[in-house]
């Protein structure tokens, strides 16, 4: 049976051996044209050749070298009929069964045929005075899968089922690395979806898009624009046009390849010619390209997807479609992109033999990645996100995320996901990978962030400031060569080696250490600071912030919380972290601290023997993810007392508990809420307690009755 667009099946979650695409799903007929499964057109490479490091300096165009029209305005209006008429009857033979060799001869014997290049099922020609006219049979195309095989609705993937299972890998050498749009700190990216109504939840747009969104630098400037229909305009010509101030593009759409003796040449489309020119639907071609100006673009036809045994009326159609060449993009970005990621995720844009649409695109500084054949649908979208996952989240320069894909990198149909080098050397990485974190909490550093000084206020003695910064994406053979820099007010630390932090298995590191002040602090002032990290080689990530450098360290409260009522047992335990902040209406000498970090559990069972029993599965509160569990907690010391004295309140509260209750009577059992809230600590002003030798703070609780006990304990320090 030939393909058809409602063969389509939506695989489970198990990943099939793909069948090649198909399914211009919705639209009249939908043919099924797929991102990264058009046509395997042309000579194979080998599994080992996945990249090329071609130089990409200004190319003239090919229009202008051999002499024909660069922009179908150009081309007589008679030109533009005959053309699109020989397409039309050369579609109409090789659907009645003719050769494509013989549909080429065909079209070759006619008179002002300028040039014919014909491969396995896409044939191309142009006449003398016009532009070249694509033909694409429907075993470029095959079938697809309607979704990847991690693919969520919103275009995410299960990073597990893939990622963290792959064998390890050989790894690249370490070169040159730089950030994208150095020094950009405010990064954009553009996601494009020309066929998403083709492709449906196996469009991996939105999936790359909401990783972008999420990655630092880049919030708010990440446009993801797609077609939702056939003839929607949303994507366009003008959508491949002002790149030149992004940092990362990603197209998810259908490419095509046409290999010949001398050269291979290919061509990605930029939308259906309904959809490229909304304004006149159902218009002649002729008239239509009239408003196609830009240099560069050639139309194509593909083939009717229905058998003629199969056919429907008015439910398949042939599809006419414009097609972006490497003399587009040549026209648009002489020389290319500077520092850009562009991932064009779609079949046959990228081969050892066709290097054309690469080399005009990435010019000497930006990197490329496309594949060399019809890849299937599940493996484009796998492999898409997980390579940006390993760009984005784990902050990898991109020829170490591609090199990690291993054979996600190799679709079931043989083809290969290519990744073109800088020319000029290096590697690029889509983002910084240098985060500064607060020394106590491990929380980025922020300028509402306090960090206490390494040391005594006013003790005649030079105090420092301590320093932690993670460095996200060095492999742990780059460590070494990676140096840390640290600065305060331009007062620089000693540079260490990114080695000498601690690293997990994400390879992100926290190196910690301090920076000399060279005085001895008096009182709290707001500070610069700045780390960067020399990559290896060359290049460099920065992060920098203010702070509010202050004498005060944090505390930290060590609580315990029992209540005892009839055999029933409910502990609370907890540590919470507490920073000195301002206070205003404080006389001097007094310091006001308030919950900032920590966490603690609740927990609830037990019963009388051989009556009712109570279980619980517990409740457990991080306060980085909750603040607001200890809301309105605060704590006092005043130093002008002789001891010292504090008061204040400590409570949390969290989410409602399940209890179970079993026992109370046969084979029976209930469930009921029951609140977490735990009042720690309560002391009023007037009845302040002094500060104990050894910990800074201890204290204790009690009460009882002939029904139920009540113990709290609670010590405050440092902290360490």
């Amino acid at each position: 049976m030939g393909p058809g667009w409602q063969r389509c099946e939506r695989p489970g979650s198990v990943r099939k051996r793909g069948r090649l695409r198909t399914a211009l799903g919705a639209w009249a007929a939908g043919l099924a044209l797929v991102a990264a499964s058009c046509t395997s057109s042309g000579p194979a490479s080998s599994n080992g050749d996945r990249g090329s490091d071609a130089s990409a300096a200004p190319v003239a165009l090919e229009c202008e070298t051999q002499g024909y029209p660069c922009s179908l305005p150009e081309v007589p209006a008679e030109i533009i009929e005959r053309s699109d008429s020989l397409a039309g009857e050369a579609l109409d033979r090789l659907e009645a069964g003719g050769r494509v060799a013989d549909v080429a001869a065909w079209l070759m014997s006619h008179e002002g045929m300028a040039e014919v290049e014909a491969d396995e099922a896409v044939i191309r020609f142009r006449l003398n005075g016009g532009r070249g006219t694509w033909i694409v049979r429907n075993a470029a195309l095959g079938t697809r899968s309607s979704a990847g095989s991690g693919g969520a609705a919103d275009g995410t993937l299960d990073r597990g089922a893939t990622a963290t299972s792959r064998s390890p890998i050989s790894q690249p050498e370490t070169s040159l690395q730089h950030i994208v749009g150095e020094p950009v700190d405010a990064k954009s990216a553009v996601v494009l979806s020309p066929f998403q109504w083709d492709f449906g939840t196996s469009d991996d747009g939105a999936g790359v898009a909401g990783i972008l969104s999420a990655t630092r630098g880049y919030e708010g400037r990440v446009r993801h624009i797609a077609n939702p229909t056939a003839d929607a305009s949303s994507v366009g010509i003008d959508s491949f046009k002002g790149w030149d101030s992004l940092q990362v593009v990603h197209v998810v759409s259908h490419g095509f390849r046409i290999c010949q003796e001398s050269a291979c040449r290919a061509s990605i489309a930029a939308g259906t010619l309904t959809s490229t020119v909304p304004d006149q639907p159902g218009v002649e071609v002729k008239a239509a390209v009239l408003d196609l100006p830009d240099r560069g673009l050639e139309l194509g036809e593909v083939e009717n997807p229905c058998p003629p045994d199969e056919e429907e009326a008015g439910r398949c159609t042939r599809i006419k479609i414009v097609l972006l060449t490497a003399d587009f993009f040549r026209a648009q970005y002489r020389g290319g992109l500077r520092d850009a990621l562009v991932f064009f995720n779609g079949c046959n844009v990228f081969g050892s033999d066709a290097t054309d649409l690469a080399d005009a695109i990435r010019g000497t500084t930006s990197v490329f990645l496309g594949w060399d054949g019809a890849v299937d649908t599940n493996d484009a979208h796998d492999a898409a996100l997980v390579l940006y996952e390993d760009l984005a989240g784990r902050g990898y320069p991109a020829d170490e995320a591609f090199m990690r894909l291993d054979d996600l990198g190799t679709s079931v149909t043989g083809a290969q996901l290519r990744f073109g080098k800088r020319a000029a050397g290096g590697d690029l990485r889509i983002r910084d990978i240098v985060t500064l974190l607060e020394p106590e909490t491990g929380q980025p550093l922020a300028a509402e962030s306090q960090i206490p000084i390494d040391g005594q206020p006013r003790d005649g003695e030079e105090d420092g400031a301590p320093y932690l910064v993670q460095v996200d994406g060095v492999p742990e053979r780059d460590a070494e060569r990676a140096i840390l820099h640290v600065a305060v007010d331009g007062v620089e630390a000693e540079p260490q080696p990114v080695a000498s932090g601690e690293r997990n298995e994400r390879d992100e590191w926290r190196v910690s250490g301090h920076v000399p002040l060279g005085f001895d602090f008096e009182e709290d002032m707001t500070v610069s600071v700045r780390a960067w990290v020399e990559l290896p080689s060359g290049g460099e990530s920065d992060d920098e912030s203010t702070a509010r450098l202050v004498g005060l360290r944090p505390l930290v409260a060590v609580l315990s919380w029992t209540y005892t009522a009839q055999g029933v047992v409910q502990t609370t335990t907890g540590e919470l972290v507490l920073r000195p902040v301002t206070d205003a209406s404080l006389p001097e000498g007094r310091q006001r601290y308030e919950v900032t970090g920590g966490s603690w559990t609740w927990s609830h069972g037990g019963g009388i023997p051989g009556g009712c029993q109570y279980s619980s599965s517990g409740v457990s509160v991080d306060l980085a993810q909750n603040p607001d569990s200890a809301a309105g907690s605060f704590l006092i010391v005043d130093s002008t007392t002789t001891p010292a004295t504090y008061w204040g309140s400590l409570t949390t509260i969290g989410p409602d508990a399940s209890v179970t209750v079993t026992g109370c009577f046969p084979d029976t059992s209930s469930t009921y809420d029951r609140h977490t809230r735990t009042n720690w600590m309560t002391i009023d002003e007037s009845d302040r307690q002094p500060v104990q030798q050894g910990p800074l703070i201890t204290g204790r609780r009690t009460a009882s009755t002939a029904v139920y006990t009540l113990e709290s304990t609670w010590i405050i320090r440092g902290l360490e």
